[in-house]
């Protein structure tokens, strides 16, 4: 007899055989015993959570002659001829080579027809997201109103790709990523079946391989007993066989990256590439390596939270002192997108180096925690290397006085001192607070882009009001030192000194300042001195053909200066015979990101819409219908406001886009002409 794969020879008959998934078998049961079996079932998971293993078994429950629980007996005809392949009551389908409209046509003819023997025909549909949209339409109405003798268990991995009318049809379980522990002590048990002696750490190691699925980690367990037939399985050879690193690896990988040593690194990397280490599952295992090192970091009790020997935990813990965790996590950033985008390179290696060396050189990167990390570097060199100074004094050419002196050290300058705001500089620090952020640091910099700056107008007093809008924003309320860094940033921005008042949203008796926002203050701004070559009331962005530079120039402009900036609408993508070209959407987010504001939409998908064409037509909401092939637009202005909202799949969203989306449509179509049913 051939060889069978252990995942095929261990798996479960009964449902007290099954691991890991206790919350859908105990259910299961339950429906058994109670005689509360329904017609439709979606079982959703990762691969290998025992989805197909647990329709089977549920199929022979409900079939079973003399069931023992709610689980079957495995002794009856009916059990045996399932367990066979031989019983004409169990139809199992792979929807991914079985998708079109003509095999569910089949089905459908077929349900006709009550089962020879037993009670339920069990129709188990394996990847049941590939099936076309005309196949889930052909299915919907038998899967609502089945005869009382059929039965469907539908099994996905990607349940955001059903529609929501199948979804909404069926008894939806989720399995869960079966856990390392539960892993583990399946496979020690399979192990001393089989008569194989193992390390309990290579067993636990094969187990965290698996990626909490029970099919992966046997398969994974089977090819480290083949390589090593006859022998022990040690940690080692299973690192060897499953081109894994060992922790001690990672442990010096990431001491060269945090002394921003790229030669080192490379090095590294080098080795395990001539050791035939296999570069995905470096990648992965280097990012699971640093996820442990946040939790030892951020954790209290980081022995109860990560599953480590003590070597390892003691390196974690003499690292975790090496590194912030803004930078921490700036690595695992990196190293997640490279997971993703690794898969399916053909130069695995390029990229890998490419990550390594942005984790050594943060100035490659231009995003926030890149910044932080630079200053962390930067403040790491002024520690370890004094700054030289020399300072300059008023005198005419060539006046340097004093030269050498250790960083840190102050000298006076004579400076005029600034003059105090008027209300008109009020309005102008107002307008620009974005970019006076800027220039802090830390965590007084993200609690301040959170915050809005107030004045009192009708005072007139030389006074800002920083409201910060959590209480993190606390910290700050009575430190003079964060006061006297925004004066100063204020001051050498304007020539002004202004008198900083630090306060929590909700917990200040200001009324006046209630009333005036950073809206207000922009409003109040339209009219400020601008060197432009226009005057602009307000800035408008719409669809544009003809966008050029001068004019994103000139917008951008009026934008950083206070004018009011709208935008017509929020596409994206516009249509055309050649594919996409870039709406006013994509422009608007041009814009953002120069000048980091964002605009007001005017028409689709806001209410204003709605209320305009029932003033134009005399309709109400509830008689409209918005037909489009855009979610956040189209389908929006409609379920968002009373009406329908139908999609057409013909532009830019198909049905990830759906299940990702927040908007759900009335009906789905996969084109225009298939609306005639509907109307």
């Amino acid at each position: 007899m051939s060889y069978t794969a252990l995942y095929r020879k261990f798996r479960p008959t009964v449902f007290e055989d099954v691991k890991g998934q206790e919350h859908i078998v105990t259910t299961l049961k339950n429906q058994i015993r109670a005689d509360r079996i329904g017609h439709a079932y979606l079982f959703c998971g990762t691969r290998g959570t025992g989805k197909t293993t647990i329709a089977k078994i549920f199929a022979k429950a409900v079939n079973c002659e003399h069931p023992v629980d709610g689980s079957p007996c495995g002794e009856c005809e009916t059990c045996k001829a399932i367990a066979a392949g031989a019983s004409m009551n169990v139809i199992e389908i792979d929807a991914a080579s079985n998708n079109g409209v003509d095999n569910i046509r089949e089905i459908v003819e077929e349900v006709a027809y009550s089962p020879a023997a037993g009670k339920y025909k069990v129709y188990i549909i394996d990847e049941v997201h590939m099936l076309s949209i005309g196949a889930f339409n052909a299915l919907l109405k038998t899967l609502e109103e089945p005869p009382s003798y059929v039965m469907f268990i539908l099994a996905t991995t990607e349940a955001h790709k059903i529609p929501i009318t199948i979804l909404s049809r069926c008894q939806r379980y989720d399995f869960h990523r079966i856990t390392i522990d539960t892993i583990a002590a399946r496979l020690d048990e399979l192990l001393k079946v089989e008569g194989v002696e193992a390390e309990e750490k290579a067993v636990r190691y094969v187990a965290k391989a698996g990626d909490g699925s029970m099919r992966d980690a046997l398969s994974l367990l089977d090819q480290c007993i083949a390589f090593y037939l006859g022998q022990e399985l040690t940690y080692d050879k299973v690192l060897e066989v499953l081109g894994a690193v060992d922790t001690e690896v990672f442990s010096k990988l990431l001491r060269k990256v945090i002394r921003g040593d790229v030669t080192g690194s490379i090095h590294i990397l080098e080795e395990l590439i001539v050791g035939g280490r296999e570069l995905s599952q470096f990648v992965g295992d280097f990012t699971w390596y640093m996820r442990n090192l946040l939790l030892v970091k951020t954790s209290e009790n980081p022995e109860e939270a990560i599953d480590v020997s003590s070597d390892n935990m003691k390196l974690l813990k003499e690292e975790s002192t090496m590194l912030d965790v803004e930078t921490l996590m700036r690595y695992i950033r990196i190293f997640s997108d490279l997971s993703n985008q690794i898969r399916f390179a053909s130069q695995k290696r390029v990229l890998v180096e490419i990550a390594l060396i942005k984790l050594c050189r943060p100035a490659m990167e231009t995003n926030l925690d890149s910044v932080l990390d630079r200053i962390r570097v930067l403040e790491k060199q002024i520690e370890e290397r004094p700054v030289q100074q020399v300072i300059v004094r008023d005198g005419g050419a060539g006046a340097v006085q004093e030269a050498g002196m250790a960083a840190g050290s102050a000298v006076q300058s004579h400076q005029p001192a600034p003059q105090k705001a008027a209300p008109e500089d009020l309005q102008k620090i107002v307008a620009g607070w974005r970019a006076i952020v800027g220039q802090t640091t830390g965590l007084f910099k993200q609690s301040l882009q959170r915050a809005i700056p107030k004045y009192n107008g009708e005072t007139g007093d030389p006074v800002l009001f920083v409201e910060f809008q959590d209480f993190l924003g606390q910290n700050y309320v009575d430190n003079p030192e964060a006061q006297q860094e925004l004066q100063d940033i204020i001051a050498a921005r304007t020539g002004k000194k202004v008198e900083i008042h630090m306060l929590v949203a909700n917990k200040h008796q200001h009324t006046n300042l209630e009333q005036i926002t950073v809206d207000d203050a922009l409003r109040e701004n339209i009219h400020m001195d601008v060197v432009v070559e226009e005057d602009p009331d307000v800035a408008v962005q719409s669809f544009d053909t003809t966008l050029t530079y001068h004019k994103l120039d000139r917008i951008c402009h009026y934008v950083r200066n206070g004018v009011p900036f709208i935008a017509t609408h929020m596409d994206t993508n516009c249509p055309t015979e050649y594919g996409f070209m870039p709406d006013c959407g994509a422009m608007c987010s041009l814009i953002t990101d120069s000048t980091g504001v964002k605009p007001r939409f005017l028409g689709k998908p806001w209410k204003e819409t709605v209320d305009m064409v029932a003033e134009i037509t005399g309709y109400q909401p509830s008689e409209m219908a918005f037909v489009g092939d855009r979610l956040y637009t189209d389908v929006a202005t409609g379920v968002n406001n009373g009406a329908k909202g139908f999609l057409v799949l013909t532009g830019e969203a198909d049905m990830q886009t759906v299940a990702e989306s927040d908007v759900e449509p009335t009906c789905i179509y996969e084109s225009l002409k298939e609306m005639k049913t509907y109307l």
